[in-house]
């Protein structure tokens, strides 16, 4: 009887992880003309928590180590008044989100745009990152 409920309870959580993988939504996100993607959700890159937002991503290496850096884009509308002018213009900002350590694999050619591919199975997760004018793709 304890063997069979626990046989039981074995194929029913590999019944439901099987389920869950299957359920997994992959999602590649392009930038913008200014290399900026949007997240539309709280997502996970690495071990930051990004919030909902427009980012820009960078990549960069530190003691042969890779890094994404996730930096926040902040527009805001300023006016401008000097005696020869005076108007509205769009001030922005970008704020460092934080930095994820990624590995790189190489790639047959440069890529001609930024992309990000986001897993979703309950949490959206940034999985993979391609730099525009970059030969590698960035594994998080």
């Amino acid at each position: 009887m304890r063997a069979s409920t626990l046989l039981l309870a074995f194929l029913s959580c590999t019944l439901l992880w099987n389920l869950s993988a299957k359920a997994q939504k992959i999602t590649v996100i392009t930038s913008d003309s200014n290399g900026q993607i949007t997240l539309t959700q709280p997502t996970v890159a690495g071990t930051l928590r990004l919030q909902p937002g427009i980012y820009a991503v960078k990549y960069h290496t530190s003691h042969e180590q890779h890094f994404i850096r996730f930096l926040r884009v902040t527009q805001e509308q300023k006016l401008s008044q000097t005696r020869s002018y005076t108007g509205w213009y769009t001030a922005t900002e970008l704020i460092k989100a934080g930095e994820a350590r990624c590995r790189v694999q190489p790639l047959p050619a440069k890529v001609h745009a930024t992309a990000v591919k986001i897993a979703t199975d309950g949490t959206a997760r940034i999985t993979e990152i391609i730099i525009k004018g970059k030969r590698e793709a960035c594994e998080l």
